[in-house]
Order: structure tokens, then C-alpha cells, then sequence
């Protein structure tokens, strides 16, 4: 009769034999812990005194509490952050690196990071294996409230690749379709059209031309400059001028072609008669220019009522036809490089715009930007803000005046796109706000493109 094992022994045999092949599978040691790994990165930039930094925090979150090295090897050691350049794809992405790590008081699993960098929407943590206890480091993708190419902008200044859109020639004479009313009624609709103005506003504007007194606006040309401000920000200039509801209670004298008196070195100037009426006259020099480059500089003149001038309104007033300006360039960006001495000045005010902003640093501005120290980088232009540039041009005039009333209703037509409050025009803080965030993203890009501007060191 054979022999059989008990119950008892088999089952403990099968134990013993299972724990010997478990030992023998581990090296006979306690088998190694999966390493921590990044659930998620969040950067967010600072403000700083209510206004956008261009320093970021970087919240980390990981799978499970950080088990740190028993060593003094700071924590932000640990850490680095890869950016990419936008203007360059195939650049290798920049190296930075962390201020300050601290783990989260109320989560063993968070660590913040201090960056003294705006960190972009896409760039790249990398995570030290000996944090995460890998035999790799660790990487994830970063979520950022800001693009690559908005951290650019905020924080470099853009100057033109070519040079070029700089310099200019000398000003074409004008031609006979210039001093045409049916030719200039024509090239009012065509520009309407390529703004893509709807027909309720194309009719209203070509009205308004149709309209407009000729022994007071005595060229057709500046009769359609002045009719195309419809649909713009600057549309109550029309009114303005040619209607007694302004400063002087009196509609303009003269709109015309003429020496600006005194100084014939202007490309326009507001001057007024006995009556107490506002003349604008224009440059007989800039009469063959573009249409487009005539709107703006009406835009600006406008804005002139009352007899005192000052540095703070020229800087007011040069705002809105620069913002008149870049709008227009996303349409006709052939602006940019017509080469006249008018198209250099709007371009160089232009980028002065591009390179400001306190408010927005990323978008358009008046005032300096906290990572450009050079408005106009690459010239021998010495400012650091648009408001800057512009008040050396206007050196020796008052600093400031009492505030304009079309300049403050321009203000208010551009800040209620952004949902702030009117206030003074001549305040530059509000002015730089309601510049900076009521203009589209999409048009800050363009005229960078139409510009040809990248980055400078």
C-alpha cells in the first residue's frame, strides 16, 4: 500500500517552496518601489502690484509625497524647465532654472516653483531621478496662461530683420485721380470693401463723403480720409469737426492742402481763425500719399480743439492714430513698406507701440514695458516707452493740459470692447490698460509679421 503525505504537510510544503521562489526572483531583497510620477505642472505668471510680472509660479503635483534624498542638495536643484523658441522651431529650447522649490504646506504631494521667468504654455519640466526615485529623470508637458510667443513679446524687444522699413525716399506728387471726387468716391468704397465693411456702413460712409461741405473740406482725397473713419474708434472725429458740438462751439473753418502756418516742417497742424474756428491744415507735401495714411493723421488732428497744447496730449493724440495705424496695416500691410517719410514715422511709432505696455506687456502700449529697455531697439533713439519717444519729439511744451473731449470719447469706444470704465484720456495708466487689452491678439501678431520684427538681446 503506498504511502500518502497529510493534508497538512502538503499545504505548508507548497508554502515554503512558493516563499524560496519569491526570494530567489528578488535577489533575496525587499522588492523596489514604482517611481513618483508628475501628475500635472501648472504655471501661472505673477502680478506684482496689479500689474502683469514676468516671473512665473509653477505648481508641480505628483503621484504621491516626495520622498527627498537624506542630503543639503537644494530642492530647486532638482528641477528644471525647458523652453522652446517660438521664432525658431529647430532652436534647442533654453535652459532655466529654479529660484526657489517648496513643498506645499497643505499637500506633501505639491511643490511650487519660483521661476524669474514668464514660462510659456507647452514648455517642458524635468524632474531629477533622484526626486522621483527612478533610474531616469522625470518629464512632463507644462500648462501655462500664456503662449510662447506672448512670453516673447512680454519680455524682449522687437526690432525690424530689415532695416529698411526704417528709412525712406522722398514724397510722389499727387495725381489727377487724387483731385477727382468720382475717383476719390471710388477709392473710398474700395477701401471700405477691403476692410470688409458691412453695406449699412459703406452706405453710410459714401453719404458722408457725398455730404461733406467742399468749400470747407476742400480735397476730395481728405473728404474720404475723413468719411473712412466710420467704423473706426475714431468715427465721432467726423462730427467733431464738422459740427458746432465740440470745444470751440463752432464747426471747423478749413480741412485743406496748405502750409501748416509756422511750421512747414509738420506733416499737419491745427490752427484756429478770429472766430475762435479750428483750421487743419495738411501738408501740400503728403497729398500724393496713400489714403490710408492720411486717416489716421485726421484721426490725430481732431483730437486738437481747445489752444493749449501740451506733451501729455501730443503723446494722447499720437496713440490713437499709431493704434489707427497698426489696425489698418493688418489690411493693407503694403503701408509698411510705401517708404514715404509719413509711412517711416507711423512705422517707427508703431513699433514703439509694439515694444510698450505696462498694463499688457505682451500686446501694444504707451507705457514701458518691464522687459524692454529700448522702445526702438537698434537706432539711436534713447526711450524706453512710446510715451517716452513721443514726449522728446514735443521737448519744450507744457507737460500737461487740461483734457480733451474726442480724445476721452475715443477712449471710451476702445475700453468698452475690454469692459473698463471710462475715464480721462490724458491718464496714461488708463490709456495704456485700454490699449493693451482691448486690441486683439491676432492683430499684434500681424503687424509684427507685416513689420518683419523678431526679437533682439
Amino acid at each position: 500500500m503506498p504511502r500518502t503525505t497529510a493534508p497538512g504537510l502538503h499545504f505548508a510544503a507548497a508554502a515554503f517552496l512558493a516563499g524560496l521562489a519569491l526570494l530567489s526572483a528578488c535577489g533575496g531583497s525587499e522588492q523596489r518601489a514604482a517611481p513618483v510620477s508628475v501628475s500635472r505642472v501648472i504655471a501661472e505668471r505673477d502680478i506684482v502690484d496689479g500689474f502683469p510680472a514676468l516671473t512665473s509660479a509653477v505648481t508641480v503635483r505628483f503621484s504621491r509625497s516626495l520622498s527627498l534624498p537624506d542630503d543639503e542638495i537644494p530642492l530647486a536643484s532638482g528641477f528644471e524647465i525647458r523652453i522652446p523658441d517660438p521664432f525658431d522651431e529647430g532652436a534647442e529650447p533654453e535652459r532655466v532654472f529654479i529660484a526657489e522649490a517648496t513643498i506645499s504646506d497643505t499637500d506633501r504631494r505639491e511643490v511650487v516653483l519660483k521661476v524669474d521667468r514668464l514660462v510659456p504654455d507647452g514648455s517642458q519640466l524635468v524632474v531629477a531621478a533622484r526626486l522621483v526615485g527612478g533610474d531616469a529623470d522625470a518629464t512632463a508637458r507644462i500648462a501655462g496662461n500664456v503662449s510662447g510667443i506672448q512670453a516673447v513679446l512680454a519680455s524682449r524687444a522687437l526690432a525690424p530683420l530689415d532695416p529698411a522699413i526704417l528709412e525712406s525716399g522722398d514724397f510722389a506728387g499727387p495725381d489727377a485721380a487724387d483731385r477727382d471726387p468720382d475717383a476719390m468716391r471710388d477709392a473710398l468704397e474700395r477701401h471700405l470693401l477691403e476692410r470688409q465693411s458691412s453695406a449699412e456702413l459703406r452706405e453710410a460712409a459714401l453719404l458722408r463723403y457725398d455730404e461733406m461741405p467742399a468749400d470747407v473740406v476742400t480735397s476730395p482725397k481728405l473728404r474720404a480720409a475723413l468719411a473712412a473713419l466710420t467704423g473706426t474708434f475714431a468715427e465721432p472725429a467726423i462730427d467733431d469737426l464738422l459740427t458746432a458740438e465740440n470745444c470751440t462751439g463752432l464747426p471747423v473753418a478749413r480741412i485743406a492742402f496748405e502750409e501748416p502756418p509756422e511750421a512747414p516742417d509738420l506733416f499737419a497742424r491745427v490752427t484756429h481763425d478770429e472766430s475762435g474756428a479750428r483750421i487743419v491744415s495738411v501738408s501740400p507735401r503728403i497729398e500724393g500719399e496713400p489714403l490710408e495714411l492720411l486717416i489716421p493723421l485726421l484721426a490725430h488732428e481732431a483730437t486738437h480743439c481747445d489752444t493749449d497744447g501740451s506733451i501729455n496730449e501730443e503723446i494722447v493724440a499720437t496713440a490713437f492714430d499709431t493704434l489707427l495705424y497698426i489696425q489698418l496695416l493688418t489690411v493693407f500691410p503694403e503701408l509698411a513698406r510705401h517708404g514715404s517719410p509719413l509711412s517711416k514715422d507711423f512705422n517707427v511709432d508703431a513699433i514703439a507701440m509694439i515694444n510698450s505696455g505696462r498694463s499688457l506687456p505682451e500686446s501694444l502700449g504707451v507705457l514701458k514695458s518691464p522687459g524692454v529697455s529700448a522702445a526702438i531697439p537698434n537706432t539711436n533713439a534713447r526711450a524706453d516707452s512710446f510715451a517716452q519717444f513721443i514726449a522728446q519729439a514735443y521737448a519744450g511744451q507744457p507737460e500737461t493740459s487740461d483734457p480733451e473731449e474726442l480724445p476721452t470719447l475715443y477712449a471710451a469706444i476702445i475700453g468698452s470692447a475690454a469692459g473698463i470704465e471710462p475715464r480721462n484720456a490724458f491718464d496714461l495708466v488708463y490709456l495704456d490698460a485700454i490699449i493693451g487689452v482691448a486690441v486683439d491678439p491676432g492683430v499684434v501678431l500681424l503687424a509684427i509679421a507685416t513689420l518683419g520684427l523678431q526679437p533682439v538681446d
